[in-house]
């Protein structure tokens, strides 16, 4: 049979070869039936956008293997929500001629955390206690410590903020929550260039402090709103002290600059005309864990990494030299790692 005539009684007119033609010919019965299965879904994802999908059930309750419709594509690392869970992509064909082929497994926990300010991230993820030898199809398994814990969470804008030390809550709202801290962070194994998952391993070390720790919220080092002013302008006739983001300074960072501007009664800026006159109120017992390094009219703060320090306030005084102007901030002392 002539290609062109097994192209017009298959009504795939743009196909190469005549196996392209039954491929062609696959797909379009493929689609004609997708809805009609019992396995079909229309399944959101986090972008809000959905995706039709069969979603086969099998013995083992947790995961499932799911379908796009031919010539659709399923990220490595893409979130689901179906039947009120939410469910990562934690293994994707790479074999995607007809359709692509995926293994989804359910969250069982959501991360909330913070990092530098006080927007809290909420990332549905998989906690494990016990990790596999050799992927996660393997049947050897590898049995840890009771206080270690492995987090498989999707790579994003928020999760790539995620470090190496960070303290987190892996615990149901109680009143002393266990905390972990992340010790490792496998960034490739699971990705596919800019889609995937993060492997973290996390180790608990009861470190909960109600000082700083907020356990209705689940986050440790909690920054509430309350604590980050709106960055200041100076009004007229006044002089106020800027900086850059937020008013506070990390332990064992670097040193932050903090800048004074003055504007006199008519909103001019005199800045330029005045010098300064800096000077700090420490904590009692921390003085030798603050650098204060004052110069004209910025000044520059910085903190040891002194864990004692996380939640104390510095306040920072400035004046005029001719005494006309005055202006003072409070500079909360935060962890290094949010």
């Amino acid at each position: 049979m002539e290609l062109s005539y097994f192209q017009k009684i298959n009504n795939s007119y743009k196909t190469l070869s005549y196996q392209e033609s039954d491929l062609y010919d696959l797909k379009q019965e493929i689609n004609d039936g997708f809805e009609k299965t019992i396995d079909y879904h229309s399944v959101l994802k986090r972008d809000n956008t959905k995706q039709d999908l069969l979603i086969i059930h099998d013995r083992n309750k947790q995961k499932k293997l799911i379908k796009s419709r031919p010539d659709e594509i399923i990220k490595n690392g893409e979130c689901y929500i179906w039947n009120d869970c939410n469910w990562l992509a934690i293994e994707v064909d790479l074999d995607s001629q007809i359709y692509t082929s995926a293994t989804i497994q359910r969250c069982n926990y959501t991360l909330p955390f913070q990092t530098d300010s006080s927007t809290i991230y909420n990332e549905p993820c998989i906690v494990e206690s016990n990790q596999s030898s050799d992927g996660e199809s393997s049947n050897k398994i590898i049995t840890v410590p009771d206080n270690i814990k492995f987090i498989l969470i999707q790579y994003n804008e928020n999760t790539k903020k995620l470090v190496e030390d960070k303290r987190i809550i892996i615990d149901t709202v109680r009143e002393k929550p266990m905390v972990y801290k992340i010790t490792n962070i496998d960034t490739v194994t699971k990705m596919d260039g800019e889609n995937g998952l993060w492997k973290l391993t996390c180790k608990a070390d009861g470190s909960f402090n109600p000082e700083t720790d907020n356990k209705e919220l689940k986050i440790c080092n909690y920054i509430s709103s309350t604590d980050i002013p709106t960055p200041p302008t100076p009004s007229i006739g006044d002089c106020c002290i800027t900086y850059k983001n937020v008013a506070t300074i990390k332990i064992g960072g670097t040193e932050k600059p903090f800048n004074v501007i003055y504007k006199d009664s008519n909103g001019i800026d005199i800045t330029s005309t005045l010098t300064s006159v800096w000077s700090i109120q420490v904590p009692v017992g921390f003085e030798n864990d603050i650098h204060f390094t004052p110069k004209d009219n910025l000044c520059g703060l910085r903190a040891e990494d002194n864990e004692d320090l996380i939640g104390k306030t510095i306040t920072l005084n400035v004046k005029s030299s001719d005494g006309a102007y005055s202006g003072s901030l409070n500079v909360k002392v935060v962890s290094l790692y949010g």
